[in-house]
């Protein structure tokens, strides 16, 4: 038997806030923004044997053109609510996962996993990646389309998403003298 926060298997209703997918790409817009376009340039004529080139430059103008990124490889928390999700939506919204053995400073890590931490969420026992945080500060949409490619790895439980939800209200609201017991938000 597993952490009390996974089913056993993967929700075969399909996907649902609380699924663990992935990896896919996220990314973070860089600073200062940089916008670049398509392009393309000629061959060069004192060369017969180049060919015409194409690829992206970065440009001053500011619409319909796309936005230079970071972005890595993760595994991502569902983060939107299941209705939402129900309904169709072209983008739904993640929050990265790490593995929490990249945490290199034990003390932070041990704050996290005992949920101290109100921004990241500990995601104890994940079925085949083990103990993982969730970065709430990093929430962002992602297209549908790749979340249906990517692998669903594990299903939260009802009691999982109770305490993602716990962890919502402890970091977006944060009431004052809140406090659920045993959760540390």
């Amino acid at each position: 038997m597993g952490h009390p926060w996974w089913l056993e298997i993967v929700n075969p209703e399909g996907l649902s806030q609380g699924d663990i997918v992935g990896p896919l790409h996220v990314a973070i817009p860089l600073h200062p923004t940089t916008f670049v376009r398509k392009a393309t340039w000629p061959k060069d004529p004192r060369d017969p044997s180049s060919k015409a080139r194409t690829g992206y430059e970065v440009t001053d103008a500011r619409q319909d053109h796309l936005v230079v990124r970071t972005a890595e490889a993760e595994y991502c928390l569902i983060v939107a609510h299941s209705c939402e999700i129900d309904k169709d939506s072209k983008r739904v919204l993640v929050a990265p996962v790490a593995l929490a053995s990249r945490l290199t400073d034990a003390n932070a890590r041990s704050k996290i996993m005992a949920g101290q931490r109100r921004s990241i969420m500990p995601l104890p026992d994940v079925p085949e990646l083990g103990d993982c945080t969730a970065d709430l500060r990093l929430i962002q949409p992602v297209d549908r389309r790749a979340l249906d490619a990517a692998p669903r790895i594990a299903s939260m439980t009802p009691a999982g998403v109770e305490r993602l939800h716990r962890q919502f209200i402890g970091y977006l609201i944060r009431p004052p003298g809140w406090e659920q017991a045993g959760t540390g938000v």
